[in-house]
């Protein structure tokens, strides 16, 4: 075989090796956009936005899907609830601040599901889905200030500069683990305990009637129907993670 002939062999396959790799680059990069929503906003009042674990932020909407590594962050007027795909209900009051840290579901066996969320700031609500009934252990809510066990149950936490809230609203007692290893049990609905850097939660305790008024159900004036709200969280089909791509 000549110079020539050989070199053109290798050409070739330069070629075909370039072409491939590019392929490759861009299935990678199709896939990074598209991504299994955690959930969706299903009710919204005001300015609410999601800021993604690469700093960037969208406005959400009604029907807006929520992302793994997504903050939420309610502004002065502005309220939220998120609907995750195991029936995890997350609500926001105005100017709050969470964050949806891991999140599994949809085609998991029960090992592999879990749910990790961040109370940082205001006052959020928390009920539990099927996630916390199929692997509790993989079940975890946290704050700047505690670890608390969930076992299928409503909570509401106030963070307000250094102090903390956890109340239990509705269902099975709860666990406070403060982040020095202390705990306290909250025994029944409207308790609560009271929690600071660096300080043990306090011994439960019966709730306000200001605090319990805190924790309301919030009425939103834009809201999706039961109907609509299913169909999108049984939906299997991926869509476009917002982002620079």
């Amino acid at each position: 075989m000549s110079r020539f002939a050989c070199h053109g062999i290798d050409l070739l396959a330069t070629i075909c090796l370039t072409l491939l790799l590019a392929l490759c680059l861009a299935d990678t990069a199709q896939a990074a956009k598209e991504a299994e929503p955690a959930g969706v906003v299903s009710a919204i009042e005001d300015a609410v936005q999601a800021i993604a674990a690469d700093g960037t932020s969208r406005e959400l909407a009604l029907e807006s899907p929520v992302f793994v590594g997504d903050a939420i962050v309610t502004s002065p007027t502005g309220a939220a609830r998120i609907s995750l795909q195991d029936g995890t209900i997350l609500t926001l009051q105005a100017e709050s601040r969470l964050e949806i840290k891991d999140f599994a579901y949809k085609g998991q066996s029960n090992d592999a599901m879990r749910l990790a969320v961040s109370f940082v700031s205001g006052i959020c609500r928390l009920l539990s889905g099927q996630i916390v009934k199929k692997n509790p252990d993989r079940y975890v809510v946290d704050s700047p200030y505690a670890t608390i066990g969930i076992r299928g149950t409503e909570i509401g936490t106030r963070i307000r500069g250094n102090a903390q809230l956890v109340a239990l609203l509705s269902g099975t007692p709860i666990s406070v683990t403060a982040t020095d290893g202390q705990s306290q049990t909250i025994p029944q609905p409207d308790y609560g305990v009271d929690l600071g850097p660096g300080k043990a939660p306090s011994a439960p305790r019966p709730l306000t009637e200001e605090e319990k008024m805190l924790f309301t159900r919030l009425v939103f004036r834009r809201q999706m129907d039961s109907m609509r709200l299913q169909m999108l969280l049984q939906s299997s089909r991926p869509v476009m993670r917002p982002g620079r791509f």
